[in-house]
Parts: structure tokens; C-alpha cells; sequence
């Protein structure tokens, strides 16, 4: 394990020298990874060692861990790597506390005090990232006032681009190809050629603008997927009402249906019952013969086993009440006529 340490660093030793000598930008770049990776690497073996990790990890190798990480444009990998040094290394290296200052001010998006942090009185073996660091800070800052402003004061552009002296401000933009008004000290940034924007500290406009046009797609398919909803839920209530009048109008129908069903049972059984009555009435008899025979007149004596008088048995009149009734006043009358003719003849 203790190999294994030793030749991690060697390693990283190794990066951090080709990483010095490093002209191209990509180039140092992917050094610049590199050198993230057998960090953290070295991090993990010294912290699972049976010896002390103190030993292999100094504050000297946390201080260039961590402006290395800066580098990379992790902040959230810097943040965390603060949190993990042992708080003994934090109090007894000065260029470690330091190093956090300006990643703090990167942090919170505060150049000046980034670029104050920067100005320190740093090791040799520091000195060479801090000021690489320097440099990718400023060439991120120059392209965000390329892409962001038209027009820029001399002082907000020193401030942003690491000057305290305006002229140095006003000559390193000069060397970016800006126009610079000295009169109304101004300067007036263009868009910068073949960089390199970092995904921390630079907005990327074409993200934005994708972005944009996303959210824009999104919340469109919103509302019309929300008329959709109302017109489905408006088809769903007119079609339950229409269903509950089609229900509505074949329960009227059944109604309908049922009420003449029973007026007919009603006439049936009225027809019936007046049959019934008909048939369960006795036969009209006469009760006096001399009356029968001046209301219908006198039959001639037939034997009652005569075919004649079969036929006129079969023949006999089963009246009504109302029909007796009837029978009944005129008799009356009749004989109230006769006992008047008698009473005028005596």
C-alpha cells in the first residue's frame, strides 16, 4: 500500500511538471484532469493505508489538490474536497486557507476578491497553478463580457479582468481586437474567436436558448393537453345526459305502456262484471195473470210437454232491474187508470 502511495505520487509529480510545460491550452487541460484523477486516487489509497494518511497527504498536496480541482471548473467537487481535509491541516497551513479563499470568491461568482486572493505571496510549487488559474479566470470573464455587454466601462472591465491599473485593463483589451472609446472610456467588446467557455463561469446562450424553446414546447403541450381535458370532460357530461334522457324518455314510455295496459284490464273486467250481473239476475215473473195478459196479451192453453210450450219456455225474458223498474211504473200507472174509469162509471 505504502508502494502504491509512493507511486502516485511520483505520478503526480510527474503531471504537474508537464502541466508547467504545457503551451496548449487543451493540452493542459487534459493534464489538468489527469492530475484530478491520481489526486483523488492518492486521496483514496493514503485514507486505507495502515500508516497515518497525514504522512502522505501534507498540506502542500491538499493546497495543490485544491487549486487543481479549480481548474478542472469543479466547484462542487472543490467545496467537498474542503470539507474532507482534517481540520489539524486547515490550521497550520496558511496557502491552504488561501487557496479556499479563492475558491470561495469563484464560488460566489466574486472576481475581485478571487483575483485578491490570487495576489498572495505563494510557494514555487503553487505559484505556477495559481497563475494558470489567473489566466483561465480572465479569458472566462473576457468571454462573458464578449457575450454580455456591448458596452463596458474601463473601470468594470479592470474589475472583472483582474486589472488595478485601467491601463493594463484597456490594453489587454485592445489585444482581444475591442474598440476602445478613451475619450468616454468605454470600451466595446466583440465576440471572441476559437475560446473555450468554461461550464461554471460562462453562460452557454445556445443552452439557453434550447432551454428556452423547451420550457416554451413544454408549457404549449400544457394547455392545449388542458383543452383537451375540458372538451373530453365536456363530451363526458353531455353524453351522461343524454343517456339520462334516453333512460328517462323509455321510463315514460313503460309508464305509457302500463297505463293503457290497465285501462284495458279496467274495460275487461267491467264487460265482465256486467255480464256477471246480467247472468246472476232472476227470471221475470208475473204475478198476476190478468195483468200478464193485458201487458202482453193472452197464449193459448198448450200442454206443458207440447213442443209449443218448450219453445216458449226457452224463450222467457230474464230482464235487469232497471228493466223491471220500468215494468214496474207503467203497470202502475195502468191500474191507477183503471180504478179511475171505475170510480167515474159508479
Amino acid at each position: 500500500m505504502d508502494n502504491l502511495v509512493e507511486t502516485l505520487r511520483t505520478q503526480r509529480e510527474e503531471l504537474l511538471a508537464a502541466h508547467a510545460a504545457a503551451n496548449d491550452r487543451d493540452t493542459a487541460h487534459q493534464i489538468v484532469q489527469q492530475l484530478k484523477s491520481v489526486s483523488e486516487e492518492l486521496e483514496l489509497v493514503a485514507a486505507a493505508a495502515s500508516s497515518s494518511p497525514q504522512s502522505a497527504l501534507s498540506p502542500d498536496l491538499y493546497a495543490s489538490y485544491l487549486l487543481v480541482v479549480l481548474l478542472s471548473k469543479n466547484l462542487n467537487d472543490a467545496r467537498f474536497l474542503w470539507k474532507r481535509i482534517p481540520i489539524e491541516i486547515k490550521q497550520i497551513s496558511e496557502e491552504l486557507r488561501n487557496a479556499w479563499e479563492v475558491g470561495k470568491a469563484l464560488w460566489q461568482r466574486n472576481l475581485a476578491a478571487a483575483y485578491a486572493a490570487m495576489d498572495y505571496d505563494w510557494s514555487p510549487s503553487l505559484q505556477g497553478l495559481v497563475e494558470v488559474l489567473k489566466t483561465s479566470t480572465r479569458e472566462d470573464a473576457a468571454e462573458l463580457l464578449s457575450l454580455a455587454y456591448s458596452t463596458v466601462s474601463v473601470s468594470d472591465a479592470a474589475l472583472a479582468l483582474g486589472f488595478a491599473r485601467h491601463e493594463d485593463a484597456v490594453q489587454y483589451c485592445s489585444s482581444l481586437g475591442w474598440e476602445v472609446s478613451a475619450p468616454d472610456q468605454l470600451i466595446l467588446p466583440k465576440p471572441l474567436a476559437n475560446t473555450h467557455r468554461g461550464r461554471s463561469t460562462v453562460v452557454d446562450l445556445d443552452q439557453l436558448d434550447t432551454l428556452s424553446k423547451t420550457v416554451l414546447h413544454l408549457e404549449q403541450n400544457t394547455k392545449l393537453l388542458h383543452v383537451r381535458m375540458q372538451k373530453d370532460a365536456a363530451h363526458e357530461s353531455l353524453k351522461r345526459e343524454y343517456e339520462s334522457r334516453a333512460g328517462l324518455e323509455q321510463l315514460l314510455r313503460s309508464y305509457k305502456d302500463e297505463i293503457v295496459t290497465l285501462k284495458e284490464a279496467l274495460q275487461i273486467a267491467a264487460q265482465a262484471m256486467a255480464a256477471a250481473t246480467m247472468n246472476e239476475s232472476p227470471p221475470f215473473e208475473y204475478s198476476e195473470a190478468g195483468d200478464a195478459e193485458n201487458s202482453f196479451g193472452s197464449y193459448p192453453a198448450v200442454d206443458e210437454y207440447s213442443e209449443e210450450y218448450y219453445r216458449h219456455e226457452v224463450a222467457a225474458v230474464h230482464p235487469t232491474e232497471l228493466h223491471l223498474e220500468q215494468w214496474q211504473e207503467d203497470h202502475q200507472e195502468a191500474r191507477s187508470e183503471n180504478a179511475f174509469e171505475d170510480a167515474v162509471d159508479e
